[in-house]
């Protein structure tokens, strides 16, 4: 027995070849995903299923779906990042889920390539995609490897304040080099000069300065907040440029750091 996890998705992914009349399946992070689409070909929710779970059953005998605590955060990180990628691919994508878990015969299959997980309780969360996203199973799980770096990415595109956007995306260069003052500098110019040769050392401290005038009050005397015009202005000047690294270090992450990635990947299955 499997239990489905059903999740409604608000985006504009959009595909010609599936209806309300057929399901695109894909196998994600080991799980089985269908996606649902309307009669206008979007995409309209997931159904994430849990396999091998044990019916249960109330005091009256009556079958009652659960998901335990483990497998809902599971679900709930896959369905957040099937989000963050499509709105990777297009723009826009959130989720929510306002119905039960409901039990499935594992000899029931769906028509599709795959699988996933779902989750329980209503949740929700954010994304946002334009244009046609690809659905084959190597696209979705690109970014399974940097998935926390996605999350924060599409997280830093949901924020109206400046301040908090750019900490966000500066957060981003954070998860891909890990160090501290002059260090850090250095082996982010190392690394991303050679996509920019703008990118320079100089460079890196200027942002990282920005950085600690918009998170410290304490130690920065000219911190930041929305009452400085001056300082919106700055930050808003320097926001392109950090935004364009967060997504070069996306899709071209570093060697180290990708190892680090997939090992701590693998630890969290």
């Amino acid at each position: 027995m499997k239990l489905k996890v059903p999740y409604n998705f608000d985006t504009w992914a959009h595909d010609e070849r599936y209806d309300c009349s057929s399901t695109l399946t894909e196998r994600i992070a080991n799980s089985e995903v269908a996606f649902r689409f309307d009669d206008k070909h979007d995409l309209v929710g997931v159904d994430v299923y849990v396999p091998n779970v044990t019916i249960n059953r109330d005091e009256r005998g009556a079958i009652v779906p659960i998901i335990t605590n483990d497998q809902e955060i599971q679900v709930y990180s896959l369905v957040n990042y099937i989000s963050n990628v499509l709105w990777k691919q297009t723009g826009k994508s959130s989720f929510s889920r306002n119905k039960n878990p409901e039990y499935v015969a594992e000899t029931e299959r769906i028509e599709l390539e795959g699988q996933t997980v779902t989750r329980s309780h209503s949740i929700s969360g954010n994304a946002c995609i334009m244009g046609h996203p690809d659905f084959s199973q190597t696209a979705l799980a690109r970014y399974l490897n940097q998935k926390d770096a996605l999350a924060m990415l599409a997280d830093a595109d949901t924020m109206t304040n400046p301040t908090g956007k750019y900490r966000e995306l500066f957060r981003v260069l954070d998860h891909y080099f890990p160090f501290d003052y002059k260090k850090f500098d250095q082996e982010a110019s190392r690394y991303l000069s050679r996509f920019n040769p703008a990118w320079t050392e100089c460079r890196m401290f200027e942002l990282r300065d920005l950085r600690n005038r918009c998170s410290h009050a304490k130690r920065h005397r000219d911190y930041i907040t929305s009452n400085s015009l001056d300082g919106m202005r700055e930050i808003n000047e320097n926001l392109g440029d950090l935004k364009m690294m967060a997504f070069t270090l996306l899709d071209n992450p570093p060697p180290a750091c990708m190892r680090n990635c997939q090992k701590n990947s693998a630890r969290s299955r």
